[in-house]
């Protein structure tokens, strides 16, 4: 079998069908797509569309644990912010070590700044693998 391609670009491995949230979308909107969609994450996207932050399943969590209603509760309140992100031209290995490095488990890819496509955990696996 073929050593894995870790010099590939991010762009193709990203997933281009991201869904997101904006400032005001509710705890338990988000709680539900991620549930829904088996994804880690959800970026949280400005009115100039530039990514602004994150909602991980722990944001969710721990929200939950400090006593607030994910009905009221908005994103723009629990997102991790600013958000860890990475180019298109970032290479798979540079990738695969700042989610070991930060403990994440997915990264939005951005192309000047806005938001292009998400690398999520199983996505890179499953990239490596079939290489």
């Amino acid at each position: 079998m073929a050593k894995p391609n870790l010099n590939a670009q991010a762009r193709e491995v990203m997933d281009s069908r991201i869904v997101t949230a904006n400032r005001k979308t509710t705890g338990r909107e988000i709680a539900v797509q991620l549930l829904g969609e088996l994804e880690s994450g959800m970026p949280v996207i400005g009115s100039n569309q530039q990514i602004i932050g994150v909602v991980t399943e722990f944001d969710i969590l721990r929200a939950m644990q400090d006593g607030k209603e994910l009905d009221r509760v908005k994103a723009e309140e629990i997102m991790s912010a600013p958000p860890l992100v990475v180019e298109e031209e970032t290479s798979i290995n540079e990738v695969l070590t700042l989610m070991r490095k930060y403990r994440i488990l997915s990264v939005p890819v951005v192309q000047e700044g806005k938001l292009v496509g998400m690398i999520f955990r199983r996505t890179l696996l499953k990239h490596l693998v079939n290489a």
